[in-house]
């Protein structure tokens, strides 16, 4: 019969788990609270009445507001379009926004869902 080896785990093994551990927790933190990501935001640009974009380039969708649809394949601009996007754009156009989520955190387009 061969004798059967035992292998201990060192220190190193131990620091190791404990690491990997520590960032799995994390990022399930992370992931699961959306709220890690509200505060506040440059504004790079206004989509149309109810959407924008950040300076990370990220998609933000309002909670709460629905605008007349100003851009989309095959539809045509619908009536105030451009007047919403023109307001939104007055109010928030290169500014820093603080922005806060609540329910889901982005949309079926993938956008950010906030509110400002």
């Amino acid at each position: 019969m061969s004798p059967t080896t035992q292998t201990t785990p060192n220190a190193g093994d131990a620091d190791r788990f404990g690491f990997l551990r520590e960032m799995a927790l994390l990022l399930i933190f992370l992931v699961a609270n959306p709220a890690i990501l509200a505060g506040t935001h440059l504004v790079d640009r206004v989509v149309d009445g109810d959407t924008f974009v950040l300076g990370s380039g990220d998609k933000v969708r309002l909670i709460g507001v629905d605008c007349p649809e100003a851009q989309g394949p095959n539809k045509p601009v619908e009536y105030f379009a451009a007047e919403a996007s023109e307001f939104l754009d007055s109010l928030i156009a290169g500014a820093s926004v603080r922005l806060e989520f609540d329910g889901n955190r982005t949309d079926r387009y993938g956008r950010l869902l906030c509110y400002v």
